[in-house]
């Protein structure tokens, strides 16, 4: 048994403390809501920012924390792999560089066009996206649940211009990207990785019902494509290779459209909303 610290107290992160209080660990929890659910059931709830990593090294040290565990937000991966640059003992993820290499969406753009990954096409200024495309995406480099994103058509310079300004207010650093707008199917593509293999995974087609930018209706694929599953994989499987990833989960949205895919977003976190829980109530695999 091991003393654990589960850094996100989000109703979806509940799969990841069961499944650790199930495996028999002194589960802690920290977050500075009181309001919501872990906070209220966890007799080892601490009141904290976990954007302050100063914070979470107190209680690490306090309570002779052995491993931290990141929930379900950018935020709580991006704490723990700054906290275990310094307590590599006690973290199993990534390194906080890979975490923005792969998460900032501009620079996992430029890692892609390197590996030769598919994605869409991304410019570096309005100029060239409107040479190059009709129809183009803005998006906050650094945002997450579709937050700050527009379409806008390239000849409509006024809401170009205001579909820059709120992406760049939305953005956490201020930055954005500009890209082809692909269309097509989403899904995303949650696999577990050893030594660079991927060992399980998972297809879910994804969709936008409420907000065109935010997923809230989704199932598991059951009927097997194994030529996508085969190029996505050999694509993780090279992202991998490349950056020396950490094992484990790994987690990406990418678009289709008849025969092309494009990758949109990677992430190392367990996703949000009850996607563990998805997973194994469809396939019995335990996810969590």
């Amino acid at each position: 048994m091991s003393k654990v610290l589960l850094v996100d107290i989000n109703y979806s992160s509940i799969p990841i403390y069961n499944s650790l209080i199930k495996e028999g660990h002194n589960v802690y929890v920290a977050g500075n809501n009181n309001t919501e659910f872990l906070a209220k059931i966890c007799s080892n709830y601490i009141n904290i920012n976990y954007n302050n990593t100063k914070e979470i090294e107190k209680i690490i040290q306090l309570e002779n924390i052995e491993k931290i565990v990141p929930g379900c937000t950018d935020i709580s991966y991006a704490s723990c792999a700054k906290i275990g640059a310094k307590y590599k003992e006690l973290w199993m993820g990534d390194s906080y560089e890979n975490f923005l290499t792969i998460n900032n969406k501009h620079q996992f753009r430029l890692l892609a066009r390197e590996l030769n990954l598919p994605t869409p096409k991304f410019y570096q200024n309005i100029e060239s996206a409107k040479k190059s495309a009709q129809k183009l995406i803005i998006k906050p480099v650094d945002s997450f649940s579709g937050k700050g994103i527009n379409i806008v058509h390239s000849d409509d310079e006024k809401f170009l211009c205001e579909a820059i300004s709120y992406a760049k207010s939305i953005s956490p650093s201020g930055t954005f990207i500009i890209e082809e707008f692909v269309k097509g199917q989403l899904y995303s593509y949650s696999a577990f990785l050893a030594n660079h293999q991927i060992q399980s995974s998972f297809i879910v087609q994804e969709d936008c019902i409420i907000n065109p930018y935010a997923v809230d209706s989704s199932f598991v694929v059951h009927n097997k494509n194994l030529k996508i599953r085969k190029k996505i994989s050999n694509y993780i499987e090279r992202l991998s290779k490349h950056l020396n990833l950490a094992d484990g989960l790994i987690h990406t949205q990418f678009i289709k459209n008849k025969n092309n895919i494009w990758l949109i977003e990677i992430t190392r976190r367990c996703p949000g909303d009850q996607y563990s829980n998805l997973i194994e109530y469809s396939t019995g695999f335990p996810y969590a």
